[in-house]
């Protein structure tokens, strides 16, 4: 478990808790994938960076590139290389296993928030602030919107074995009944930078979707699933390396 701003990754095992390692402080972990019997660690601050615990409790610095301040996500693919969503510009590298990395993937999106493989050569990317769903094919570098959410992020994807894919969406907005002092220019959403240097002011709130009315369950049976929404798929669109 990666948490932050102290930079602490924490051990469950057997219903106990101990500190696997401890980072400097100001550092936030985002990510973590296994790499064998060693652990990635995504982390975020001033610079984001790849490292890699082993088994002895070594740590290796992989990656840290230029203008990336957070790794939010990552996937390791059987052929040994790292892919990493990174922010606040939406671009994904490819680490290989000789330490040299490639930015194969340049969005007009401000973080990669999610991904997840099919095993093979595609990934799933959820994004932030248009909450788009990239399938990206990391062999020809074809780019396909699979999904444009009415919310702002998608922050959790899933692949079943049946080839669904599975996407958990957010807005970020208010919390209701709270209004905001009277000139206030404060802004709701993640705390990233443009390149100028000025903040990203929000994407006006979506209507909120109304959720299927479900039958209450009689005594006794468990909650009913709400039934899968069909969602029509985007036309292709992204700015690729």
């Amino acid at each position: 478990a990666g948490t932050g701003p102290q930079g602490v990754v924490l051990k469950l095992k057997d219903d106990k808790i101990s500190q696997a390692v401890k980072l400097d402080d100001g550092t936030s972990v985002f990510s973590l994938a296994m790499d064998g019997d060693a652990l990635l660690i995504g982390t975020g601050g001033e610079h984001g960076k790849i490292l890699r615990l082993d088994k002895t409790g070594k740590i290796k610095e992989l990656f840290s590139g230029e203008g990336v301040q957070y790794i939010w996500c990552m996937v390791r693919t059987p052929d040994g290389n790292i892919y990493a969503g990174t922010g606040p510009d939406g671009q994904l590298f490819e680490i290989h296993p000789d330490g040299k990395y490639d930015m194969v993937l340049d969005t007009d999106e401000n973080n990669l928030l999610c991904m997840t493989s099919d095993g093979k050569d595609k990934l799933y990317i959820g994004t932030d602030p248009n909450g788009l769903v990239y399938r990206f094919n990391r062999k020809t570098k074809d780019v396909y919107v699979m999904l444009d959410a009415p919310e702002s992020e998608v922050s959790a994807l899933a692949l079943d074995q049946a080839g669904n894919l599975y996407a958990a969406t957010a807005e970020a907005m208010p919390q209701q009944n709270q209004q905001e002092p009277a000139g206030s220019t404060e802004q709701v959403g993640r705390p990233e930078e443009s390149n100028s240097g000025a903040p990203i002011p929000s994407a006006p709130p979506h209507p909120e979707p109304k959720p299927p009315k479900i039958p209450d369950p009689n005594p006794g049976e468990p909650d009913p699933i709400p039934k899968k929404l069909d969602i029509i798929p985007a036309h292709p669109f992204a700015k690729s390396a």
